[in-house]
């Protein structure tokens, strides 16, 4: 599939099957302006999970990236039993070719080690596939 039967896609899936040509045509044009240019397979992130498994506290930074360097999400957990989990609005898709999280310590606050959290990427691959990729290290990319 390529990029512009990709940007339909995900238009009609966010448009929902009762839209009307005006609302897909708005959501389409979204997705156009919004995926980068490309050829290089796209994915469209819509959750990240992460759960902190640490025995006692360790606050940790949680980086998204896409692009490269380009920053989509800065997050913050402490990983002795916290929660994040960022789930997309319908519109809100991280569209990248690829996707990079690094997870570390604040200054002076305790080393985060890859046994402390556990987690998952749920994205939809250009197939329209779903697909989970296990958060289990402390950086790795999807893409």
């Amino acid at each position: 599939m390529n990029r512009r039967d990709f940007v339909k896609g995900l238009a009609c899936l966010t448009a929902g099957a009762s839209a009307l040509p005006a609302q897909l045509a708005v959501f389409e044009h979204y997705y156009e302006v919004n995926t980068p240019k490309t050829l290089l397979p796209l994915a469209a992130v819509d959750e990240i999970y992460i759960a902190g498994m640490a025995d006692h506290s360790v606050p940790a930074w949680i980086e998204v990236f896409k692009h490269g360097e380009e920053q989509a999400l800065n997050l913050g957990l402490n990983l002795f039993g916290g929660v994040v989990r960022w789930v997309a609005a319908p519109d809100q898709k991280i569209i990248t070719p690829q996707l990079r999280w690094r997870i570390t310590s604040p200054p002076y606050q305790g080393f985060v080690e890859a046994g402390m959290l556990r987690g998952h990427i749920s994205y939809l691959d250009q197939g329209f596939v779903r697909q989970f990729r296990a958060i289990d290290s402390l950086e790795g990319t999807i893409g």
